[in-house]
């Protein structure tokens, strides 16, 4: 990992808290529209189950520090569930699973890289995470064979597209405007030798 130190400086945990409050109004809307694709077919609504991973890749895509993936996306779910979410407190189990999810992809990878294959596998894991606690919770119950299987194959494609590369083109797009100078995202790229990416 580039970054000197892997505490987090108080720029960072004020970006850190800001993602998870922005992502916790996010995640509650997302029921709105998970609930309506899930009246047209349980397929579709996997199609949506991505963003409630990208509290973690974006925090961790910004800051580049350890731990940050996974307590993103727990804070997250815990301001979901003070916005009502109808997990109730099923939603930290969610969160923090999801977040060990996308934490374990950048673990594997030494902290070393942050770049689209990276964000596309910790949305990735963030999605097989969940699976789990959907199996305990009897969310799968009554889907036949195929249908499940599809489920879940949809579920790791939103996974990677929505919180890896959604994410990484969010974050790309602010970073263009100069709100992330100070942090790991833009640092690391001025610091790279013209033609590499990340």
């Amino acid at each position: 990992m580039a970054g000197s130190s892997r505490r987090l400086q108080f720029r960072e945990i004020v970006m850190l808290a800001f993602i998870a409050a922005v992502c916790s109004v996010v995640f509650i809307n997302n029921w709105t529209l998970w609930n309506l694709a899930q009246a047209v077919h349980p397929v579709l609504a996997e199609t949506v189950y991505g963003i409630w991973f990208i509290a973690s890749t974006v925090a961790a895509y910004i800051i580049r520090k350890p731990g940050v993936a996974f307590v993103a996306e727990l804070v997250a779910a815990a301001g979901e569930l003070l916005l009502g979410s109808p997990d109730v407190l099923w939603v930290l189990l969610y969160g923090g699973l999801q977040g060990l999810g996308a934490e374990a992809a950048f673990a594997l990878l030494r902290y070393r890289r942050f770049d689209l294959p990276a964000l596309a596998l910790a949305g990735g894991l963030a999605a097989v995470a969940s699976i789990p606690l959907d199996a305990i919770t009897g969310y799968f119950t009554g889907m036949q064979a195929g249908v499940l299987a599809a489920a879940v194959a949809v579920r790791l494609v939103s996974g990677a597209v929505v919180a890896g590369l959604f994410a990484k083109i969010l974050v790309d797009g602010l970073a263009k405007t100069g709100v992330l100078n100070a942090y790991a995202v833009v640092r690391e790229r001025q610091d790279r030798p013209a033609g590499l990416a990340g």
